[in-house]
């Protein structure tokens, strides 16, 4: 369901339902490697072929955009700040974004590299 697709319960319907999910994700990959920010987005830790084509598909080349600041508030990613005599007070992010597909899956994506950063990579690291 993380990716829009959604099965009923039981072993035979995922059983045929499997090469449609994989028709989707070939079509995902074409995308990406058909479009030169996609490619790029992909070189970001925690960024997947479907968070890269959503995140094009939202923010363009990102030619708009000066700073990453910039990037994050337009994906209401930052704090909500209220501000008064010079006091300035942090909320906190909201859990009502505009797009909660694209922060899920970039939440999802940064959850997978953490844990791949934490596993030890060496006998030494262990």
């Amino acid at each position: 369901m993380e990716f829009g697709i959604a099965l009923p319960k039981g072993f035979a319907t995922l059983h045929a339902r499997v090469p449609e999910i994989l028709v989707l994700t070939q079509q995902v990959e074409r995308l990406v490697n058909a479009n030169e920010y996609c490619k790029r987005l992909l070189n970001i830790e925690g960024v997947a072929p479907i968070s890269a084509v959503l995140l094009y598909v939202i923010l363009g080349s990102g030619e708009a955009f000066q700073t990453s600041r910039e990037v994050s508030a337009y994906l209401d990613l930052t704090p909500k700040q209220y501000s008064s005599g010079g006091k300035t007070n942090l909320i906190g992010i909201s859990r009502f974004v505009a797009n909660k597909r694209l922060r899920a899956v970039l939440i999802q994506g940064a959850r997978a590299y953490v844990h791949w950063v934490k596993e030890p990579k060496t006998p030494k690291t262990k």
